[in-house]
């Protein structure tokens, strides 16, 4: 719930190494289209300052809303996405992420799903071999908290690399959801 972004690093990690110039930070975001997903891209992007990045996005998504949400209204499949949603949502991801990060090669994906969006990012994380997981914070409390759990709580406890949270501006609205 920190306003300020908060980095966790763990033992034996790699930061060191890396401000060192010995190689590039492999840093996973978790996006979700929201302020606080651009707060945790831009600040990806200072990085670019102190050394070189390898960096993916990903975005874990549940079907049935965003097929409604795009108003798809064919066949529905339980654990994928249709084909032109996930078309969609892969290009939206893409234009949203190089607006913020502009010129990098970044390796951008949707994976559809029925578990928590932490479980997503600690597959991807360890398939990607990530020094680095950056994630936003909505900075929910009490209620809110409760009903929709808190993705970056949960990253911070049980990432077994370091992890970053970055809660987006003040003036921006709380799980507001900009295009």
């Amino acid at each position: 719930s920190s306003p300020m972004p908060t980095l966790v690093v763990r033992p034996n990690g790699k930061l060191a190494s890396w401000i060192r110039g010995e190689h590039p930070l492999k840093i996973l975001v978790g996006c979700d289209f929201s302020a606080a997903s651009d707060a945790a891209l831009g600040w990806v992007n200072q990085l670019r300052e102190i050394g070189k990045l390898q960096v993916t996005v990903l975005y874990s998504n549940w079907p049935p809303d965003e097929a409604r949400r795009l108003g798809y209204e064919g066949p529905l499949p339980l654990v994928t996405n249709p084909a032109e949603v996930q078309k969609e949502l892969e290009r939206d991801l893409k234009k949203r992420v190089t607006k913020i990060l502009p010129n990098q090669d970044i390796k951008v994906f949707v994976e559809p799903g029925w578990g928590t969006p932490e479980g997503y990012l600690f597959e991807m994380a360890s398939r990607q071999k990530v020094d680095l997981i950056v994630v936003g914070s909505h900075r929910r409390g009490g209620l809110g908290r409760v009903l929709l759990g808190s993705v970056s709580r949960a990253v911070l406890h049980h990432a077994k690399v370091a992890v970053a949270v970055i809660p987006p501006p003040a003036e921006m609205a709380v799980g507001q959801r900009k295009k």
